[in-house]
């Protein structure tokens, strides 16, 4: 684009507005436990890249891989699309399309002078990710992440969720009939989405989703990062 550097604040600006408009609309409907997704926890971490650890290379690295991998290809496998009419798919689109979008402007449209003033990491990365260094880094926040999540979603609100006052991706996915993820599980001899769900449910959802990110940002660092 033409003013690069302009991006970093009109991705702040918005998702500071959308993503808490989300979660008072999505508390309304007890939907607001989605908030806690990994999608929302990349977007967090690409904000504190921005405004609060330019010079980190490891979480730099980190948004990076995360928004490029996970966050884009779930673009396709969650259906998101652009309608302008429907704020909760705008919502969905931005926080899974801008992470990724930001930081590729700011890695090879962002004039070199920028870079070195504003986002100093990216100069020190150089021009490709270590592999082992990314994916290690990558799937140290990723468990931090999955820990939390479990901490307080699957363990510390299990009553409400089991007792379906509380709305979660998990949850959602795993009773989908129609889902990849539930039939998946069923023919693993785990149970249907009719027959609840256990934790062998969770435990095969969980290394299922760590299976994903795994694979997806691995494109991410051996050729997106220094041959786009």
């Amino acid at each position: 684009g033409r003013w690069p550097h302009i991006l970093p604040l009109a991705y702040t600006i918005q998702a500071l507005f959308l993503i808490t408009l989300r979660f008072f609309i999505y508390k309304r409907k007890s939907w607001h436990y989605f908030v806690y997704d990994l999608c929302y926890f990349v977007n967090v971490l690409t904000l504190l890249y921005i405004w609060v650890f330019p010079s980190s290379k490891i979480l730099f690295t980190v948004c990076y891989t995360l928004s490029h991998g996970p966050l884009s290809f779930a673009i396709v496998l969650w259906r998101n699309s652009l309608v302008f009419h429907s704020l909760d798919k705008v919502t969905s689109l931005f926080i899974h399309m801008y992470p990724p979008l930001t930081l590729f402007t700011l890695r090879w449209l962002l004039p070199l002078d920028l870079q070195r003033k504003d986002y100093p990491a990216i100069v020190h990365i150089g021009s490709s990710l270590h592999m082992k260094t990314a994916v290690f880094y990558t799937v140290v926040f990723y468990l931090i992440w999955q820990v939390l999540y479990y901490a307080f979603i699957i363990y510390g609100r299990r009553e409400k969720v089991d007792r379906g006052l509380r709305a979660t991706s998990y949850t959602w996915l795993l009773a989908d009939k129609d889902g990849f993820v539930a039939r998946l599980i069923q023919k693993f001899g785990f149970g249907g989405p009719n027959d609840g769900i256990n934790r062998y449910k969770i435990v095969f959802y969980f290394f299922l989703q760590f299976g994903y990110m795994l694979l997806s940002i691995l494109p991410v660092c051996l050729w997106y990062y220094r041959n786009m």
